[in-house]
């Protein structure tokens, strides 16, 4: 059996093609890396590609600032970082 790196490629790919399981898109996940601005996370569910460094700062950003969202707009998750 190979191996995959990506073991979400496997189980929504290969083994859903084969049980025939219908897949639905969800806008919310991004297999690229989003604006990790705070508005921004209510709309995203993931997104790849961030450094562990970069989570580490933003999580505790997230935890130690107030913040409000007023104007946080789909083209606003679709920038990056």
């Amino acid at each position: 059996m190979k191996l995959f790196h990506l073991e979400d490629v496997f189980i929504t790919g290969i083994v859903a093609e084969s049980v025939n399981i219908t897949r639905i898109n969800l806008p919310a996940m991004f297999n690229t890396p989003r604006d990790l601005q705070p508005c921004n996370f209510k709309k995203l569910l993931s997104s790849h590609g961030h450094t562990p460094p970069d989570m580490r700062r933003h999580w505790m950003w997230l935890k130690r600032k107030k913040f409000e969202c007023t104007n946080a707009t789909e083209e606003d998750v679709d920038k990056t970082d």
